[in-house]
């Protein structure tokens, strides 16, 4: 059975307004296809903060958020303690319904955003630095982002019998849900160093699927 993927590359997506207008997010997929803000199941983007101000309201939806590229910001709640978000690629969840305020710590940061509907999907999200193999689980969807580097990746089954897909910087793929599992390796082919060579890999897992 081939392992179907589509290509993206967030180097070139056009930023669009948040739900509250406060900010900009590069939209990479939100599933189903076409989905709006109040129906989607799930959702990945990519938002640019530039001031200080309130996180856009989802109820229903839980999300994991992680610091790309910045000084990042601290997010303010009336129900928790601060959470400073101002350390590169660590996820950090939170309740969508959750009235946040975000406090901006420079010029500028870029965030990447999993959302899920509660009670139809859950997500998770993981960084790899090293070459790995990741075993592709029956009834979920996977999003792969390269942050930084440039990444091989290769599976026996790659649709179209296509033996290897590579990646750079801000580009990656997601797979449409598989009803059987399959084995994706990945490599880091950059010169770089691989302590600045980073790899974001989504899970989402439907509900109905569990």
């Amino acid at each position: 059975m081939e392992l179907e993927y589509i290509f993206f590359d967030a180097n070139t997506i056009e930023p669009q307004a948040w739900k509250n207008g406060g900010g900009q997010t590069q939209e990479i997929i939100s599933f189903p296809i076409g989905a709006n803000w109040s129906d989607f199941i799930w959702r990945v983007s990519i938002a640019t903060i530039q001031q200080s101000g309130p996180f856009s309201i989802f109820n229903g939806i839980d999300r994991i958020i992680c610091l790309l590229k910045g000084d990042g910001v601290i997010l303010h709640s009336q129900h928790q303690p601060s959470h400073f978000l101002n350390q590169t690629l660590v996820p950090y969840s939170f309740k969508g319904e959750q009235a946040i305020d975000s406090e901006i710590l420079g010029p500028s940061c870029d965030d990447l955003n999993l959302m899920t509907r509660r009670g139809q999907a859950t997500g998770s999200m993981q960084i790899f630095k090293h070459s790995s193999e990741l075993q592709l689980e029956a009834n979920c969807f996977y999003l792969c982002l390269v942050q930084t580097g440039h990444w091989r990746f290769s599976c026996q089954n790659f649709n179209a019998g296509q033996a290897f897909l590579e990646c750079s910087s801000r580009q990656g793929f997601w797979t449409p849900i598989q009803q059987q599992a399959s084995h994706l390796s990945f490599s880091c082919s950059s010169q770089e160093n691989f302590t600045t060579s980073h790899l974001i890999v989504m899970k989402i897992l439907l509900e109905s699927a569990q």
